[in-house]
């Protein structure tokens, strides 16, 4: 018991890491912009290579957990994320950034089905532990812009916080070295691969809501602060809104974890879809900063349910053998690599404010498809009752 509880602490640690780094990268570009003399099409690329290389490497790391064992992955990952605080405290160049970039997304990729993997099976597949794994990552993607906004307001610099995550990065290696890992499975067998989901065309309105909301997270995350100083709405708080919206992304997780034993998922899951595209909507047609701060947060809340709840309502098909899950989710995660480069191709040619009007398109193309999940859900249900009716 102990044991596992050590494991299970490791990858709190982990995500709370990850979160931290990730988020990192939207908060300082404007810094690493003006260091480097970058173009929006560069920064875009700095975020697109760590989005591409996650999603590679999160595809890929069922085999090389085969390849090279559960605790030898683990140290992967905590190297792979001291590497990258490390590079981006030193980078000297433009090429090492994206080298950077590459290896945020091998540890990022890793410890993101790592660590899904071993908490469900550590702690016997518990609801509440996995829960916490996430909303550790919330917290360290909340916590990291208002250190980055402390430091830089007391005139430290951005790389500070990117110190501080170097030695927690370090302290990660040390625990990851230490925790007894078993290589293969606590219990169970494998299942036989089958791919009689791609036959079902609800599995594929899950990988565009996947892929829609991962795509507008990330556009957010980096872009939020740049969109908000180019347009003068707020400058020096800037970083501070990102954390509100991470922050309101924490509590909406709590909230909607216990609204949604009240309310049926798919009604629930459209519910979100239409509040994250209603308040985005507001978010930019007003310029006022208190509107803009209170869409913002409703934008934070009403996103923070779409993904977790968007799995519940999937779960015919994450309960399978784990290939219909690995493959939706991965699909799911292309959102992230290619937003970032439109999103910075459009900016460098209309601005800033142009380019978030893709996240516009991507939040009623997401309630649109939540939708059309709420209506063949309910014909699913009006098929399995007159099945039973027969049956009788």
């Amino acid at each position: 018991m102990e044991k596992n509880k050590r494991i299970i602490n490791s990858f709190y640690f982990s995500f709370f890491i990850n979160g931290l780094l990730v988020l990192s990268i939207g908060s300082i570009l404007l810094y690493i912009m003006e260091d480097f003399n970058l173009t929006f099409k560069q920064g875009s690329l700095i975020v697109s290579v760590s989005s591409l290389s996650f999603l590679v490497f999160n595809f890929i790391s069922g085999g090389i957990i085969s390849m090279l064992g559960r605790k030898k992955t683990c140290i992967i990952i905590g190297i792979s994320f001291f590497l990258t605080a490390l590079g981006l405290i030193f980078s000297p160049s433009f090429n090492f950034l994206i080298v950077t970039m590459v290896i945020l997304g091998i540890g990022w990729g890793l410890n993101n089905n790592v660590g899904n993997i071993l908490v469900s099976e550590y702690s016997g597949g518990s609801g509440y532990n996995l829960g916490l794994l996430h909303t550790a990552y919330a917290f360290g993607a909340f916590f990291i812009p208002l250190l980055i906004t402390l430091f830089t307001r007391m005139n430290f610099g951005y790389k500070i916080p990117l110190i501080i995550i170097l030695i927690l990065s370090i302290v990660l290696n040390i625990m990851f070295l230490k925790i007894p890992l078993a290589e293969g499975h606590i219990e169970g067998k494998a299942e036989k691969p089958s791919f009689e989901f791609l036959k079902n065309p609800r599995y594929y309105v899950f990988i565009c809501i996947f892929f829609l909301y991962v795509a507008s997270e990330t556009g957010i995350n980096n872009f939020l602060i740049t969109y908000l100083v180019d347009e003068k709405i707020v400058v020096k708080s800037a970083p501070l809104i990102l954390s509100l919206f991470w922050g309101l992304m924490l509590v909406g997780r709590f909230f909607i974890s216990h609204v949604s034993k009240h309310i049926k998922k798919n009604i629930l899951l459209t519910v979100l879809g239409g509040g994250f595209f209603i308040s985005f909507v507001l978010f930019m047609i007003f310029k006022n900063p208190v509107i803009v701060v209170i869409a913002i947060m409703l934008v934070g809340l009403f996103m923070a349910g779409i993904f977790p709840i968007g799995v519940a309502n999937a779960d015919s098909f994450v309960k399978g053998s784990g290939i219909e899950s690995g493959i939706m989710f991965s699909c799911g995660g292309i959102g992230s690599a290619i937003l970032p480069m439109v999103m910075g191709a459009i900016a460098d040619k209309n601005g800033v404010r142009q380019s978030m009007y893709v996240v516009l398109l991507l939040a009623g193309l997401c309630f649109i498809f939540t939708y059309i999940n709420y209506l063949m859900s309910k014909k699913e249900t009006v098929k399995n009752k007159i099945e039973i009716k027969v049956e009788v």
